[in-house]
């Protein structure tokens, strides 16, 4: 809840996006993208767009031995995010992770979400001035659209996440989001990962038992 002048507000049923830093610093940064380099691409689709960003084949980049360090600090970061934040009593398992290369004037064009996953998230580690910042953004259905003198998180459709090297987002799977235009000479690179809760989940006859391994 927040307090503003003689109100109580209250973000109800909100996407709880968290931004954090994953401090990692430059011997790491440089240790990461040599590994990424020897990562084959292809891009996002294949219908042809030249504008179309990059994705790694390999939807299990960070079980490379190599980048195991970076998997425990991103796990980590999440458990302290699930922990204090959503308080949520599940351990978590990234089940997918994949690299998303942006090239000069390349972007996603299309909003998409993920799907068989609890939370998704992105970790920047290469991020040029203007190399396209991430869109979030609301398709839900509104009766009416009023005139706002600002937008902030209460009336905003979408909010914009500047790309900042070392810079962790966590996101609702089910919230719908892209990339904008690279409008830099260099390449934009992130790793993005998808998490999976392990154990008991849900109530009564709503409830499962998820036995993946940790």
């Amino acid at each position: 809840m927040i307090d503003i002048d003689n109100y109580t507000i209250v973000p109800l049923f909100s996407k709880v996006v968290a931004c954090s830093n994953l401090n990692l610093n430059n011997s790491e940064i440089k240790r990461i993208l040599d590994i990424l380099k020897t990562i084959k691409m292809t891009k996002v689709n294949d219908s042809g767009n030249l504008e179309a960003a990059h994705t790694s084949i390999d939807l299990n980049v960070l079980e490379n031995k190599k980048l195991l360090f970076l998997k425990k600090k991103i796990l980590n970061s999440f458990m302290l995010f699930k922990n204090n934040v959503l308080h949520c009593e599940n351990d978590f398992k990234i089940i997918t992770s994949w690299i998303a290369l942006t090239k000069k004037e390349e972007h996603t064009q299309n909003f998409h979400k993920h799907t068989n996953c609890f939370y998704s998230g992105i970790l920047y580690i290469k991020t040029p001035e203007n190399c396209g910042d991430i869109e979030f953004r609301s398709f839900n259905d509104k009766n009416f659209d009023a005139n706002y003198k600002e937008t902030n998180i209460f009336n905003a459709e979408s909010w914009l996440f500047k790309p900042i090297e070392s810079r962790i987002l966590f996101f609702p799977s089910e919230t719908w989001h892209s990339v904008k235009r690279n409008k830099s000479n260099e390449d934009r690179i992130s790793i993005a990962f998808n998490f999976f809760p392990v154990g008991k989940i849900g109530n009564k006859d709503s409830q499962a038992n998820l036995s993946l391994k940790l």
